[in-house]
């Protein structure tokens, strides 16, 4: 059976093309030099505000109370 676009869940579409690109390199330096982009391209998003997203942190005790 082949898998199509419409059967993977919207949310896997794009890690499962970083995953695709990373597996498909034949050299050893090319895949090396491909994580160390996708890793800057991650870093570059870490704190940044995404528009309708809201984060909360809420602490829960446990029934011990620690």
């Amino acid at each position: 059976m082949k898998v199509t676009n419409k059967m993977i869940d919207k949310q896997l579409k794009l890690r499962g093309r970083i995953y695709n690109l990373l597996i498909s390199k034949s050299s050893e330096e090319k895949y090396i030099k491909l994580l160390h982009t996708v890793k800057k391209q991650t870093e570059n998003r870490k704190g940044k505000t995404i528009e309708g997203l809201q984060l909360r942190e809420e602490w829960i005790t446990r029934k011990d109370g620690s």
